[in-house]
């Protein structure tokens, strides 16, 4: 049953962000974000919607690029094993942020590649940081899996 739900929760994320109001709401948030951030690093960027651009390199953020798909999974996997719905909520808070801000490094890692080396954004985009996110999805589940998730805490 539990597992049903998660899977209704999940589909109900995702159509919400085909919202195109709530979809746009978070491309140009993380857009922004990103600019800020290169900023922060002492670079010259500036976004506008959910176009992010470092010197002449420009990059559009797409739904993919915002990390949802990586935390809404990491969510269902905690939702659905059995602990403490107060562990549950603390492990989807902190998996979520991390898993937020390791995007986030992404997301300027290949702005920054891209404004020097732009043929090599691609694979490193591909080869690189996306299996960078999906190992780093499953290290964090299994963590708080096995640290603070135990059978006999389920309620």
């Amino acid at each position: 049953m539990l597992l049903l739900l998660s899977g209704f929760g999940l589909a109900m994320i995702l159509i919400g962000l085909n919202n195109t109001y709530a979809k746009a709401f978070l491309l140009t948030t993380i857009a922004s974000t990103t600019a800020i951030l290169l900023r922060c690093a002492g670079f010259q960027a500036h976004s506008e919607g959910a176009v992010v651009a470092l010197s002449s390199f420009r990059a559009i953020v797409v739904l993919e690029c915002t990390g949802v798909f990586p935390a809404v999974v990491y969510g269902a996997a905690i939702v659905t094993h059995p602990a403490r719905w107060t562990r549950k909520c603390l492990g989807i808070i902190g998996g979520v942020t991390a898993l937020f801000l390791l995007n986030e490094l992404r997301l300027v890692s290949l702005l920054i590649i891209g404004a020097k080396h732009p043929a090599s954004v691609e694979t490193i985009h591909l080869a690189i940081w996306q299996p960078l996110i999906i190992l780093f999805t499953l290290l964090l589940w299994l963590v708080w899996a096995v640290k603070y998730a135990t059978p006999e805490e389920s309620s």
